[in-house]
């Protein structure tokens, strides 16, 4: 399985920021919407 080596870091970089706005978004609506 060979993938091009500048896809690969894009691939990984997109799955990091995807992660990363889940977990924001998690936990703002735990802060807003849970909480209370």
């Amino acid at each position: 399985m060979d993938l091009h080596p500048r896809f690969v870091p894009f691939g990984f970089v997109s799955f990091m920021l995807l992660n990363l706005s889940m977990l924001s978004l998690l936990s703002s609506c735990e802060r807003n919407g849970f909480s209370n």
